[in-house]
């Protein structure tokens, strides 16, 4: 989904992200509770989940700052 309410307010255990990065997809998985997103493959280091939801998600940085009682402070 693109979209934060879903993606945020639902507390999700697991979130996959896909990425296509040179020429193949990556797959990463993780959840707000860690804010890590793990390559599967183990090649790319992990990623921040919360700066991914945000570039990713629609609303952005302001989408998340308005939920974080939800999920903690960003910073």
């Amino acid at each position: 989904t693109h979209n934060a309410n879903i993606a945020v307010r639902t507390l999700p255990w697991q979130s996959i992200y896909r990425e296509y990065d040179g020429g193949c997809y990556r797959t990463y998985v993780g959840n707000p509770f860690c804010d890590e997103l793990r390559d599967i493959a183990e090649v790319k280091p992990p990623k921040v989940w919360t700066q991914v939801s945000m570039d990713t998600l629609e609303g952005g940085e302001y989408a998340f700052t308005d939920r974080e009682i939800v999920y903690g402070k960003l910073n």
